[in-house]
């Protein structure tokens, strides 16, 4: 085998390691032993030849030397890949131990590598707020009950400093809006009453709260009819409230995203939601943009689709928005979505992606290495215009999907054990915990393979 003819060789095996990685590896390390072998043995036999052969067992050496380097770099370029072999297979969810307590509209954060689950209402009797605070430890597979705060759902919570904060609600009995801040201290189990609100605000699709240089940050509609949009901002170091410049176009439903120290808010409906018959609102493609610094809003280019209950996330410093329900006034249906856009902030411009293999609503999304995934949520909620199944939908989804920004193609994933809407995922070293959804208790968690994380 000549030099050309070996580097050839290497190409071709290079080819096929995408696809065959172990064996590949074990071809390259099976005919480096078997050339060296042969070379050597060459070697050793041509010293015993006639001295006017000197020069041929020069060049013999030569070839031999710049095979071995080449060897050499081969080994060094396949062998260290070898290692994730064994994490090339498909990956499946693994059912989990169940959270204690069957609960529906409830929050999860996660500190110090415990996921921790708070409030809600009860799954078999929605007139019961809860008081619980639960945790869960991945490292033994158990829940814990912990110290209770003040009972409600429909709020918001946020993480700061090790610290958990719970924002607002509703009481479900009364259905009175709370106005309450408390915080919990998971090295105390001990919960604290701060200030309350300025303006109570219930997160019934319209709530949505952001982190920004150590401040939190909250923009809702007031329900009460009026559709008046709302920014207020809490500061942990004085324990005060104060109220902000409002959106610049009331909405409900959106999602916020941070880049740059600025919250952008995306997509929504407006109106009043209702359950049951033609829709009474609108869905949104606006988009618009807070600056903390200036206390101002700007109008932002609007997406190519009316969307509401869409998902973002914020993949090097662009929006990318998901799915969602493009819905009008007098639609008996609107339209589930699979569709993707990408905002730019630099050029203030929208893109359309490719389409996610499922349309979904109501889902979760998790960022791991630069790849968003797709986890759960309601399918259409109608078929030939007939509610599916009245309070207790059959839509819901299991399936779970990943999309690659740098091929911008989606992948399907293996489905979960359940189906499930109104989950919550967080993500803990690489893996993602998806938590309860309507009337469920099912903890399930998808290591994401090493391979993929590349």
């Amino acid at each position: 085998m000549n030099i050309t003819s070996f580097f050839i060789y290497c190409i071709i095996v290079k080819l096929c390691y995408s696809y065959y990685n172990a064996l590949s590896t074990l071809i390259i390390i099976h005919s480096t032993v078997i050339m060296i072998y042969k070379k050597c043995k060459m070697f050793y036999t041509s010293i015993n030849d006639h001295t006017d052969k000197l020069h041929g067992r020069e060049l013999m050496m030569k070839k031999i030397i710049v095979k071995i380097l080449g060897i050499l770099v081969v080994w060094t370029l396949f062998l260290p890949s070898t290692s994730a072999c064994a994490y090339e297979e498909k990956t499946s969810w693994k059912e989990l131990a169940s959270m204690p307590t069957s609960k529906f509209s409830f929050q999860s954060e996660v500190i110090d590598g415990k996921i921790y689950t708070t409030g809600g209402c009860w799954n078999s009797d929605y007139t019961k707020n809860l008081a619980l605070t639960e945790a869960y430890d991945p490292s033994t597979n158990t829940w814990a009950n912990l110290a209770s705060m003040p009972a409600r759902w429909e709020f918001e919570t946020e993480v700061l400093d090790g610290k958990l904060y719970v924002i607002g609600g509703t009481k479900m009995d009364t259905w009175e809006l709370i106005s309450s801040t408390d915080v919990y201290d998971p090295s105390t189990n001990t919960w604290t009453t701060l200030t309350s609100m300025p303006i109570a605000l219930a997160e019934v699709d319209g709530f949505q709260t952001e982190v920004v240089n150590g401040k939190i940050y909250v923009f809702g509609v007031i329900p009460d009819g009026t559709c008046t949009s709302v920014t207020e901002v809490y500061n942990p170091t004085t324990d005060t409230w104060a109220i902000l410049a409002p959106m610049l176009t009331p909405r409900e439903g959106c999602q916020t995203e941070v880049i740059d120290g600025k919250i952008y808010v995306i997509g929504g409906y407006r109106g009043l939601l209702k359950i049951g018959g033609a829709s009474n609102v609108d869905s949104l493609s606006s988009a618009e943009v807070y600056d903390p610094s200036t206390d101002k809003w700007t109008t932002l280019a609007s997406m190519s689709e009316t969307r509401c209950y869409l998902q973002t996330e914020v993949i090097d410093g662009k929006i990318y928005a998901l799915g969602g329900w493009n819905v009008k006034v007098g639609d008996i249906t609107g339209k589930v979505l699979s569709s993707t856009e990408v905002y730019d902030p630099s050029t203030n411009r929208w893109t359309t992606l490719a389409d996610m293999s499922t349309p979904r609503q109501i889902f979760q999304t998790e960022v791991i290495d630069d790849k968003i995934y797709a986890v759960g949520g309601y399918g259409p909620f109608y078929t030939d215009n007939q509610l599916l199944s009245p309070l207790d939908y059959d839509n819901r989804l299991s399936s779970t999907e990943v999309y690659d920004p740098s091929t911008n193609k989606w992948t399907t994933l293996e489905n979960m054990s359940k189906k499930r809407s109104c989950l919550h995922t967080e993500v803990i070293d690489k893996v993602i915990y998806a938590i309860g959804g309507a009337n469920s208790t099912y903890l399930e968690s998808y290591a994401v393979p090493t391979s993929a994380t590349k």
